[in-house]
Protein backbone atom coordinates (compact mmCIF):
# COMPACT_ATOMS: atom_id res chain seq x y z
CA UNK A 1 0.00 0.00 0.00
CA UNK A 2 1.43 3.33 -1.01
CA UNK A 3 1.83 6.34 1.23
CA UNK A 4 -0.99 8.22 -0.55
CA UNK A 5 -3.38 5.29 -0.21
CA UNK A 6 -2.50 4.95 3.48
CA UNK A 7 -3.15 8.68 4.11
CA UNK A 8 -6.48 8.46 2.28
CA UNK A 9 -7.50 5.42 4.29
CA UNK A 10 -6.45 7.07 7.58
CA UNK A 11 -8.41 10.26 6.71
CA UNK A 12 -11.48 8.18 5.91
CA UNK A 13 -11.21 6.31 9.21
CA UNK A 14 -10.65 9.57 11.12
CA UNK A 15 -13.83 11.06 9.56
CA UNK A 16 -15.77 7.92 10.46
CA UNK A 17 -14.48 8.00 14.04
CA UNK A 18 -15.29 11.72 14.28
CA UNK A 19 -18.84 11.02 13.11
CA UNK A 20 -19.18 8.21 15.67
CA UNK A 21 -17.96 10.51 18.46
CA UNK A 22 -20.39 13.23 17.35
CA UNK A 23 -23.31 10.76 17.30
CA UNK A 24 -22.34 9.44 20.73
CA UNK A 25 -22.23 12.99 22.11
CA UNK A 26 -25.66 13.74 20.63
CA UNK A 27 -27.11 10.55 22.09
CA UNK A 28 -25.65 11.30 25.53
CA UNK A 29 -27.02 14.86 25.38
CA UNK A 30 -30.54 13.62 24.55
CA UNK A 31 -30.49 10.72 27.00
CA UNK A 32 -31.30 12.67 30.19
CA UNK A 33 -34.45 14.41 28.89
CA UNK A 34 -35.58 11.18 27.20
CA UNK A 35 -35.03 9.21 30.41
CA UNK A 36 -36.86 11.85 32.50
CA UNK A 37 -39.83 11.80 30.14
CA UNK A 38 -39.88 7.99 30.16
CA UNK A 39 -39.85 7.98 33.98
CA UNK A 40 -42.67 10.54 34.12
CA UNK A 41 -44.80 8.50 31.72
CA UNK A 42 -44.22 5.16 33.43
CA UNK A 43 -43.70 6.22 37.04
CA UNK A 44 -40.39 4.39 37.17
CA UNK A 45 -37.73 5.68 39.53
CA UNK A 46 -40.45 7.58 41.36
CA UNK A 47 -40.54 10.62 39.06
CA UNK A 48 -43.95 12.24 39.26
CA UNK A 49 -45.44 13.92 36.23
CA UNK A 50 -45.60 17.70 36.58
CA UNK A 51 -49.00 17.96 34.96
CA UNK A 52 -52.26 19.17 36.42
CA UNK A 53 -55.03 16.63 36.46
CA UNK A 54 -58.70 17.37 36.45
CA UNK A 55 -60.13 15.68 39.43
CA UNK A 56 -62.83 13.30 38.27
CA UNK A 57 -63.94 12.21 41.68
CA UNK A 58 -63.81 8.52 42.25
CA UNK A 59 -65.32 7.42 45.50
CA UNK A 60 -63.11 7.90 48.51
CA UNK A 61 -62.08 4.53 49.92
CA UNK A 62 -62.51 4.99 53.70
CA UNK A 63 -61.44 1.40 54.35
CA UNK A 64 -57.84 2.19 53.42
CA UNK A 65 -55.44 4.72 54.89
CA UNK A 66 -52.09 5.62 53.37
CA UNK A 67 -49.48 7.56 55.31
CA UNK A 68 -47.75 10.16 53.15
CA UNK A 69 -44.40 11.60 54.29
CA UNK A 70 -43.08 14.83 52.77
CA UNK A 71 -39.35 15.39 52.38
CA UNK A 72 -37.64 18.51 51.03
CA UNK A 73 -34.10 19.15 49.85
CA UNK A 74 -32.44 22.32 48.63
CA UNK A 75 -29.47 22.38 46.25
CA UNK A 76 -26.42 23.54 48.19
CA UNK A 77 -25.94 26.79 46.23
CA UNK A 78 -29.61 27.90 46.56
CA UNK A 79 -29.95 30.14 49.64
CA UNK A 80 -33.44 28.89 50.48
CA UNK A 81 -35.10 26.86 53.18
CA UNK A 82 -38.29 24.90 52.57
CA UNK A 83 -40.23 22.71 54.99
CA UNK A 84 -43.63 21.04 54.84
CA UNK A 85 -45.99 22.52 57.43
CA UNK A 86 -47.16 18.93 58.02
CA UNK A 87 -44.26 16.46 57.64
CA UNK A 88 -46.72 13.57 57.22
CA UNK A 89 -50.44 13.04 56.78
CA UNK A 90 -52.83 10.13 56.48
CA UNK A 91 -55.14 10.05 53.47
CA UNK A 92 -57.73 7.72 52.00
CA UNK A 93 -57.36 6.79 48.32
CA UNK A 94 -59.56 9.14 46.29
CA UNK A 95 -59.48 11.89 48.95
CA UNK A 96 -58.27 15.30 47.75
CA UNK A 97 -55.88 16.96 50.20
CA UNK A 98 -53.88 20.17 50.34
CA UNK A 99 -50.46 20.44 51.93
CA UNK A 100 -48.54 23.67 52.44
CA UNK A 101 -44.77 24.12 52.33
CA UNK A 102 -43.10 27.18 53.86
CA UNK A 103 -40.27 28.54 51.73
CA UNK A 104 -37.83 31.28 52.71
CA UNK A 105 -35.19 33.01 50.61
CA UNK A 106 -32.34 33.45 53.10
CA UNK A 107 -30.37 35.83 50.87
CA UNK A 108 -30.89 39.51 50.19
CA UNK A 109 -31.28 38.91 46.43
CA UNK A 110 -34.30 37.63 44.50
CA UNK A 111 -33.82 34.03 43.35
CA UNK A 112 -35.74 31.65 41.11
CA UNK A 113 -35.92 27.93 41.83
CA UNK A 114 -36.99 24.92 39.81
CA UNK A 115 -38.50 22.00 41.70
CA UNK A 116 -38.05 18.30 40.95
CA UNK A 117 -40.50 15.87 42.54
CA UNK A 118 -40.16 12.15 43.15
CA UNK A 119 -42.10 9.51 45.04
CA UNK A 120 -40.94 6.42 46.90
CA UNK A 121 -41.37 3.55 46.48
CA UNK A 122 -40.92 4.26 42.79
CA UNK A 123 -43.97 2.36 41.57
CA UNK A 124 -46.40 4.68 43.44
CA UNK A 125 -45.63 7.78 41.34
CA UNK A 126 -48.23 6.86 38.71
CA UNK A 127 -50.97 6.79 41.38
CA UNK A 128 -50.29 10.29 42.72
CA UNK A 129 -52.46 12.79 40.86
CA UNK A 130 -51.63 16.45 41.40
CA UNK A 131 -54.35 19.03 40.79
CA UNK A 132 -52.04 21.89 41.76
CA UNK A 133 -48.40 21.89 42.76
CA UNK A 134 -45.63 24.42 43.21
CA UNK A 135 -43.42 22.15 41.10
CA UNK A 136 -45.43 22.96 37.96
CA UNK A 137 -43.61 26.27 37.47
CA UNK A 138 -40.41 27.95 38.54
CA UNK A 139 -40.78 29.86 41.79
CA UNK A 140 -39.54 33.38 42.55
CA UNK A 141 -38.80 34.69 46.02
CA UNK A 142 -37.47 38.15 46.76
CA UNK A 143 -34.61 38.55 49.22
CA UNK A 144 -35.61 37.57 52.78
CA UNK A 145 -39.14 36.69 51.57
CA UNK A 146 -41.13 33.85 53.15
CA UNK A 147 -44.21 32.35 51.51
CA UNK A 148 -46.27 29.18 51.40
CA UNK A 149 -46.28 26.87 48.40
CA UNK A 150 -49.31 24.67 47.85
CA UNK A 151 -49.69 21.04 46.81
CA UNK A 152 -53.17 19.67 46.07
CA UNK A 153 -53.29 15.98 45.24
CA UNK A 154 -55.11 12.71 45.60
CA UNK A 155 -54.02 9.10 45.44
CA UNK A 156 -55.72 7.01 42.79
CA UNK A 157 -57.93 4.21 44.12
CA UNK A 158 -56.03 1.79 41.87
CA UNK A 159 -52.93 1.98 44.08
CA UNK A 160 -51.95 -1.57 45.08
CA UNK A 161 -53.43 -2.78 48.37
CA UNK A 162 -49.99 -3.57 49.79
CA UNK A 163 -48.99 0.12 49.73
CA UNK A 164 -49.80 1.77 53.04
CA UNK A 165 -47.01 4.35 53.15
CA UNK A 166 -45.24 6.52 50.60
CA UNK A 167 -42.88 9.47 50.49
CA UNK A 168 -43.18 12.52 48.28
CA UNK A 169 -39.84 14.28 47.90
CA UNK A 170 -39.21 17.77 46.52
CA UNK A 171 -35.76 19.07 45.57
CA UNK A 172 -35.26 22.76 44.79
CA UNK A 173 -32.59 23.74 42.27
CA UNK A 174 -31.18 27.23 41.79
CA UNK A 175 -32.14 28.86 38.50
CA UNK A 176 -30.26 32.01 39.49
CA UNK A 177 -30.48 35.53 40.78
CA UNK A 178 -33.07 37.69 39.11
CA UNK A 179 -32.56 41.16 37.78
CA UNK A 180 -35.75 43.17 38.51
CA UNK A 181 -36.02 44.30 34.88
CA UNK A 182 -35.59 40.73 33.59
CA UNK A 183 -38.59 38.99 35.24
CA UNK A 184 -40.42 38.47 31.95
CA UNK A 185 -37.74 36.07 30.70
CA UNK A 186 -38.57 33.51 33.41
CA UNK A 187 -41.50 31.10 33.41
CA UNK A 188 -42.32 31.72 37.04
CA UNK A 189 -45.18 31.97 39.46
CA UNK A 190 -44.75 35.11 41.49
CA UNK A 191 -46.07 34.79 45.01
Amino acid sequence: MSSVELKTKLKSQARLLGLVVLLMFGFAYALVPLYNRFCEMTGLQGKMANERVRYASAAVDPSRTIKVDFVTHVQSNLPWNIVPLEPSIEVHPGETVQVLFEATNLSNEAHVSQINSTALPGQVARYIKKADCFSFEQQLLDGQETTNFSLVFFIDNKIPNNIDRLTMSYTLFDVGQVEPNNLASYNIRQN
